[in-house]
């Protein structure tokens, strides 16, 4: 199965999120959760340019922001995912490294 999904970041304040910092870590998250370390790229993609497209699920980016906002204790921003499906999509805002925002995805 493939899955084409957008993932559009937005930095809250005149910061900007420095990826590469925890290039690593990020790396070493997506071997653990068996996915393409090209992942990476596109992660980098959407925190530099506010959007990217992955090739996998909505739930597994929200998965991965969740696991490695803890690692950017200095970075605010918001994600909105956006699946093939309607319904296939989330919001979530990450302040000093935590989730403090979220709904969806949502089931049909």
């Amino acid at each position: 199965m493939s899955w084409h999904t957008k993932l559009q970041i937005q930095v809250l304040g005149s910061d900007l999120v420095d990826l590469q910092a925890i290039a690593d870590t990020v790396v070493k998250q997506l071997q653990e959760d068996q996915i393409h370390p090209d992942v990476y790229g596109d992660l980098k993609q959407a925190f530099d340019e506010g959007e990217a497209i992955f090739n996998v699920d909505v739930a597994y980016l929200q998965h991965l922001l969740r696991k490695i906002a803890p690692h950017l204790p200095e970075a605010n921003f918001e994600a909105r995912c956006l699946g093939e499906e309607f319904r296939d999509t989330w919001v979530a805002t990450f302040r000093s490294g935590k989730e403090v925002f979220c709904h969806g995805p949502w089931d049909y």
